[in-house]
């Protein structure tokens, strides 16, 4: 699809009605405003909101520095919801024929936005007009070895009884670990490829395919190695573009297994 298009609505849960906006480096602001006034409807005259008076619309807004900086150092889609966030809406083009610009009110919506640190890969400093609306929360990005002693738990854990594959868990969920990282390293996000974004729910994805095979079924520890080398290749390998990003983690599945695996580890 095209940069920053937006995902499939989802429904209305308990009340709140969910609208995501995916931005990139080349989200104009018109795609903005039209992913969130697609959801809403009329309730009265210049005042719009979404479908049930009982519901309150939250946008949710992802990688919000990502916009690029036009000529002379504005952000379209940032100024647009700093609009919505100062004004309680925006201005929508005017029909044919219509004299000037309609000013819609946006009732009973709320923004939450996500975006890596500033100055980390894209992400952009925020424009201080924009940031003055905001509560920033800061959440520290989970440690490698806190990620290996969770994830190291829970696949041992499902191993327990069979030795030979329990003692292999800690080495896997090592491996797993360097590869995520390496990837997040190696493999940013851009304009072609915005969807390259790693975090630690892709170790746990992987975690969880290792532990949704049973035990007995898995064909000792050489079966274990090759279910984790699968799991590797489809959580991270199904959403690479091109042959030398695939030969990349390919490398770096390789590098991982013969520094992080020991099959006679005892």
């Amino acid at each position: 699809g095209a940069p920053g298009a937006p995902a499939s609505p989802g429904p209305a849960v308990g009340g709140l009605m969910p609208v995501a906006v995916y931005l990139s480096a080349r989200t104009e602001a018109s795609l903005v405003q039209a992913v969130v006034d697609s959801r809403m409807r009329k309730r009265q005259r210049g005042v719009y909101g979404p479908p049930l008076l009982t519901q309150r619309a939250v946008v949710v807004v992802e990688d919000l520095a990502a916009p690029e900086p036009e000529a002379y150092g504005a952000q379209p889609p940032l100024e647009l919801l700093r609009e919505l966030l100062e004004r309680g809406g925006w201005h929508s083009p005017a029909p044919a024929g219509a004299p000037q610009n309609e000013f819609r009110r946006i009732a009973d919506t709320l923004v939450v936005a996500t975006m890596h640190p500033e100055g980390s890969g894209s992400a952009r400093a925020l424009p201080p007009r924009l940031r003055r609306h905001l509560v920033a929360i800061a959440l520290e990005p989970a440690s490698a070895a806190a990620l290996e002693r969770i994830y190291g738990s829970i696949v041992g854990a499902h191993a327990a009884g069979h030795d030979d594959l329990r003692t292999l868990a800690p080495s896997l969920v090592r491996a797993t670990v360097a590869v995520f990282q390496s990837a997040r390293e190696a493999l940013l996000p851009t304009p072609a490829r915005p969807h390259y974004t790693f975090n630690a729910r892709d170790v746990g994805a992987v975690a969880q395919g290792l532990v949704s095979a049973r035990p007995e079924a898995i064909g000792g520890r050489g079966g274990f190695v090759r279910l984790w080398v699968h799991e590797i290749s489809r959580v991270f390998g199904d959403r690479l573009m091109g042959a030398e990003d695939a030969a990349w983690l390919d490398a770096a599945v390789t590098s991982a297994q013969r520094e992080q695996v020991r099959l006679t580890d005892a």
